[in-house]
């Protein structure tokens, strides 16, 4: 099942945000530029803001332009708070597989490896 489209692009933001794409203090794209480049409703865009704003990542009010926040501790601590997410999500469903820890660890290790390697 696929995630609403709010939700895939409140995703692609954060993303930019956490890689360092877009850097602290920095302007995010205008409701109006982002639901062209998307081709979607601007209200759909207002919920992603909406929702983006929630995460802390991002300041702003509602007719101003969305802020990257400049605190750069807040914004490691919410990176890691969302690679720790993935890994319990990541654990949970191979578990929901039947596999066990050493498993996963040789596995990961495992894809690690193989993906330095190209």
């Amino acid at each position: 099942m696929n995630a609403p489209i709010y939700l895939q692009i409140k995703e692609n933001l954060e993303i930019a945000i956490l890689s360092g794409r877009i850097g602290p203090g920095q302007r995010l794209p205008s409701v109006r530029k982002l639901a062209e480049q998307f081709q979607i409703n601007p209200n759909t865009v207002q919920r992603v803001m909406t929702e983006l704003r929630k995460t802390g990542l991002v300041t702003g009010r509602q007719g101003q332009p969305m802020i990257v926040i400049s605190n750069i501790d807040q914004i490691r601590s919410y990176r890691q708070k969302k690679l720790i997410a993935l890994v319990h999500d990541c654990i949970h469903q191979l578990k929901r597989l039947n596999y066990q820890e050493t498993e996963i660890v040789n596995l990961i290790s495992s894809e690690i490896r193989n993906r330095s390697n190209t």
